[in-house]
């Protein structure tokens, strides 16, 4: 699996790549792609296990795109992020343009050095939502694209060790 693209082009449209590089060179940081559906389940079983990705985890809400989420892992190592709207917002407008695939990336830091690469980001000149909550603990949508995506998050690793998923490592 890539992470230069997704597998219907949604990751790949050209404003959204440069907002995506700038980030990344801005902070390094672990990356994860979130896959938007309508119904988690349904997903897991035609998306997840087909493709030999481990089992979906359960994880905190996705606040800033209206989404219930469970984290999974590819087999070359990548972190997935399955997303389901619960309200009519950001997610459910991705859907509604695009249909089901990945719209989202998230470039994930520890969290300790979270407030540090928002400040760096800011002083590059990126718009950050204010904080919310995400699959992977606090998280800022980087601001300036279309509100149906495709979506640009910078997210705190904020889970504690033993937990669903271990410091540092993003693993679910």
């Amino acid at each position: 699996m890539t992470f230069e693209g997704g597998e219907d082009g949604v990751l790949d449209d050209e404003a959204f790549t440069v907002r995506t590089r700038r980030l990344r060179e801005l902070v390094a940081a672990e990356r994860a792609l979130g896959w938007a559906t309508v119904e988690l389940d349904r997903a897991e079983s035609e998306v997840v296990h087909p493709r030999g990705w481990t089992p979906a985890v359960s994880a905190p809400d996705d606040v800033a795109l209206g989404a219930r989420t469970r984290v999974a892992r590819s087999p070359d190592d990548a972190i997935v992020v399955l997303l389901e709207p619960f309200t009519e917002g950001r997610l459910a407008a991705s859907l509604v343009r695009f249909g089901e695939g990945f719209v989202v990336e998230y470039v994930v830091v520890p969290g300790r050095d979270f407030g540090h690469a928002v400040d760096t980001v800011h002083r590059a000149g990126l718009v950050l939502s204010t904080e919310a909550a995400g699959p992977f603990g606090r998280q800022r949508l980087v601001v300036g694209g279309p509100a149906w995506g495709p979506h640009l998050i910078l997210a705190a690793h904020d889970r504690e060790p033993g937990s669903a998923y271990r410091a540092g490592t993003i693993e679910a």
